[in-house]
């Protein structure tokens, strides 16, 4: 990953945890123009998750899951937004994939 590229996954992930949301997913959305990224599109996902934006939260993890299938962060995300979505069953075997790409990590741990 490049210096520029890295600076850029900072700058969203700031804004994520300042709330910026709407910033955060424009900003990524610029980043994306030319390539998929799976770092900066699971950013944008995390912030379109929540705007409650779940159709293009649901599209980026798919996308995400696409480019990374290894990385647990999408396959959750993917799940809270068909959770919100009323899709119950789906859901649960989101989180359930993202729970054995983690194993007994305590990020997720501390999540769910």
């Amino acid at each position: 990953m490049d210096k520029t590229n890295l600076e850029i996954i900072c700058k969203i992930q700031r804004l994520i945890i300042n709330l910026s949301y709407n910033k955060a997913a424009e900003l990524a959305s610029i980043q994306l123009i030319n390539a998929e990224d799976p770092t900066i599109l699971n950013l944008r996902a995390e912030a379109l998750l929540n705007l409650n934006n779940l159709n293009s939260a649901i599209s980026d993890c798919e996308t995400v899951k696409r480019l990374n299938n290894e990385d647990w962060e999408p396959y959750y995300r993917l799940g809270v937004a068909l959770f919100r979505k009323g899709e119950y069953d789906s859901a649960c075997a989101e989180l359930k994939l993202a729970l054995k790409k983690v194993g007994n990590a305590k990020e997720l741990k501390n999540i769910v």
